[in-house]
């Protein structure tokens, strides 16, 4: 087998006899942490953990265990952990995938303890399933605010979560849009961008696999960072391989593996290893190092090349600095509404900005971007990103109804005449359950430009609307045409009506259950091929470019006036405190609005749980995570409060009311409002309490004060 034993695992680590290994992660953590380093910030990235994958490449969950041990205690002074997705494999389902999402909550975002974790998507996470909307998902897996990009602040260096949505090697255009806005409110601070893919031509040991490694509007990317020379780093996961590349003033990261496939031997006997990536911001310098928890060894000691790197450049550190946590939409659609759940409390302001979106809904309308994916003969993806045509299976062994022009698409002549030959957008499985969120009671355009040969083709072009539980809701249908001959341009206008009986959202806030609209242009009697150059969907008869509002749980926050493309817009501040609320946008123009609310002097984390901060406590409602053990939640604090005491974990415990210090309590208390047999709460303190009120059951160990609940109400710890 290709996975080391545990007893050479623990031999290579130089943890042999030691009794950190007991307790698992979490609990290890808290044991050996220091306060968080000074005038330096120093994380850990970890990548492609895939439990769920039966193969002998993968190790087992306590090799995963350990190796999270050795870098835990390796690194006793980190800032931030982050993992930059395949938290776990595709494919699965029951308890096979219950027990690969609870493995991974429990070892990897639970077991990083009290520091603030932050995930970034994978492809493996976000394959589209019939039924459900894989996004959607993944926000509650990984405790995401709202959509999977995001970014945060601390030490006042500027991180983004950037993933691969709808397909593994596209940067869509909300993602895209949400960056803009991002990076131009953030062009002062020191930036590094998170993803799941590789910038071609940087990190390219595996190569750029076309369709699969290397995303393919890299130059687009590239060319929006060119114009923020703050950004000076792009760390990926993905390809499994531990490699550092300095090009463009920036390092580009690939973090290694903590599981997954192993890349083959001809890249050298380190990216078998299992770690991840250390790294330090300093005020004059960025530092990255692979390091291997397999060896506890950084790799460049182990004699490995390219492995490790350094960038001189002056970065905005600030140890002093509160910590910041920002979260939105990129190209929001006119009243469009998605639920929100807050993961982070602050003590500062919720500031609104927004930005016009772009004209066209869907990605890519001009058929510009394409990826051959070929494996084998038989295993092979013609793809575009934002779009199919027909109704491909995962792999395919030929395809017989397209081909890329560079760009639009022709579609060959075929056969079967009355057979259509259909374009989708978005692509068609994604289509189902996630893209394009859009509102009920709206009217829609769809536009394709043709060239015929000769003229005769039929169109007909439809939207079909499904919430995202696949259900489908509507279906709207145009007339036939017939395709004149030369280069023509057809467009239809649709309404979609307002769906009262349907259980969604826009009928009942309290549902996380969304609407989305696919548009599709059905062509027949291909005697003859022709080409699409074009195939958009739109907003229809919408009002000036005027007067946008996002609307957060209720109360509106509105701009008056006109406002143009590429103007940062403020929209005031949000004092929302609830653990979930519904946010509307309301937007003339091209329809489509990008907002970001940016959280300021953010002081506590909460994982697997929303909470609502109501000033003097914080309020727990549910456990929004089905996959943590235990229904274990976790609080990580920001700035200069992990040694304690504070409330740091709770497990079987459904509601309860956390008090703590820095709020001006005198006493640390939890007030326990509903909870399961055997549910415990472990406080972070560094000597044992004087007393503890509303539990006779309780102990001190090693920094950590274990509470058992015996019943409903209030516990409290004291050291005076």
């Amino acid at each position: 087998m290709e996975n080391l034993s545990r007893r050479k695992f623990i031999k290579y680590s130089g943890l042999a006899g030691g009794a950190f290994l007991v307790g698992g992660c979490g609990f290890a953590r808290a044991q050996t942490s220091k306060a968080a380093s000074g005038d330096v910030l120093k994380g850990f990235i970890v990548s492609d953990a895939h439990f769920g994958w039966v193969h002998d490449m993968q190790p087992t969950h306590q090799q995963q265990r350990d190796a999270m041990n050795v870098i835990l205690t390796r690194f006793p002074d980190l800032d931030v952990f982050i993992d930059t997705g395949d938290a776990h494999h595709s494919g699965l389902s029951g308890s096979s995938e219950l027990e690969a999402r609870g493995g991974w909550t429990d070892i990897i975002a639970n077991g990083s303890g009290r520091l603030p974790f932050y995930y970034v998507m994978g492809n493996h996470e976000a394959i589209p399933n019939p039924g459900l909307d894989s996004e959607q998902k993944v926000q509650e897996f990984g405790s995401v605010t709202c959509r999977p990009y995001y970014s945060f602040d601390i030490k006042n260096i500027h991180f983004v979560s950037l993933p691969e949505l709808e397909t593994p090697v596209f940067v869509n255009k909300e993602s895209i849009d949400w960056l803009k806005l991002d990076l131009e409110l953030n062009k002062d601070k020191t930036t590094i961008l998170l993803s799941h893919n590789n910038i071609k031509g940087t990190t390219t040991l595996l190569g750029d696999q076309p369709g699969y490694r290397g995303i393919t509007n890299s130059q687009q990317i590239m060319d929006i960072i060119s114009g923020y020379p703050n950004v000076i780093s792009w760390m990926q996961g993905h390809n499994h391989t531990y490699e550092v590349v300095k090009k463009d003033n920036m390092l580009f990261v690939s973090n290694g593996r903590i599981g997954g496939f192993i890349p083959g031997a001809v890249w050298g006997l380190g990216h078998r290893e299992l770690g991840g990536i250390y790294f330090e911001v300093l005020g004059d310098k960025f530092i990255v190092k692979s390091f291997s928890a397999s060896s506890n060894s950084f790799h460049e000691e182990l004699g490995f090349e390219l492995v490790s790197g350094e960038l001189e450049k002056q970065t905005t550190l600030d140890s002093s600095a509160k910590s910041v946590f920002s979260y939105g939409v990129g190209d929001m659609n006119n009243g469009q509404k998605i639920p929100v759940f807050s993961h982070h409390t602050g003590l500062g302001k919720k500031e609104i900005f927004a930005a016009a979106g772009s004209e066209e809904i869907n990605d890519d309308p001009e058929f510009t971007l394409f990826e051959h994916r070929h494996d084998n003969d038989s295993n092979q993806q013609w793809m575009l990103m934002g779009a199919s045509v027909g109704y491909p299976r995962y792999f395919e062994p030929e395809n017989t109804l397209w081909q890329w022009e560079d760009p639009g698409i022709r579609l060959l002549a075929q056969e079967s005449l009355a057979q259509s030959t259909d374009i989708s957008v978005p692509e068609y499985a994604s289509g189902r359950n996630a893209y394009y969120k859009c509102s009920p009671g709206r009217k829609y355009k769809t536009e394709i430009t043709i060239n015929s040969p000769s003229g005769g083709q039929n169109i007909e072009m439809l939207l079909e609307v499904r919430d995202s539980n696949g259900n489908s809701l509507n279906q709207v249908t145009s007339e036939q045409v017939s395709v004149e001959a030369g280069t023509n341009k057809y467009s239809r206008e649709f309404y979609i009506p307002h769906l009262p009986d349907t259980d969604n959202i826009y009928y009942d806030n309290s549902s996380d259950t969304t609407v989305q609209v696919l548009a599709k242009a059905k062509i027949s009697n291909l005697f003859e091929d022709v080409v699409v150059s074009k195939f958009a969907l739109y907003h229809s008869e919408l009002a000036a470019a005027e007067n946008p509002k996002i609307t957060v749980d209720g109360k509106q926050h509105l701009r008056c006036g006109k406002y143009g493309a590429g103007e940062v817009i403020s929209l005031g501040s949000s004092d929302n405190k609830e653990a979930r609320a519904v946010v509307e946008c309301s937007t003339g123009g091209t329809g489509r609005l990008s907002w970001l609310i940016r959280q300021d002097n953010v002081d506590w984390q909460f994982r697997n749980a929303a909470v609502s901060d109501l000033g003097q406590y914080l309020q727990v409602d549910s456990v929004r995570s089905p996959w943590t053990p235990d229904k274990e939640v976790v609080i990580a604090p920001f700035g200069g409060s992990s040694g304690g005491p504070f409330v740091h974990k709770t497990r079987k415990i459904n509601q309860f009311n956390i008090y703590p210090l820095n709020r001006g309590n005198e006493l640390l208390k939890i007030d326990v409002q509903n909870f399961d047999s055997d549910a415990d709460i472990k406080i972070i303190c560094s000597a044992s309490p004087a007393a503890v009120t509303g539990s006779s059951q309780w102990s001190y160990e090693s920094g950590v004060l274990t509470v058992n609940v015996e019943s409903e109400g209030v516990i409290t710890a004291d050291w005076a």
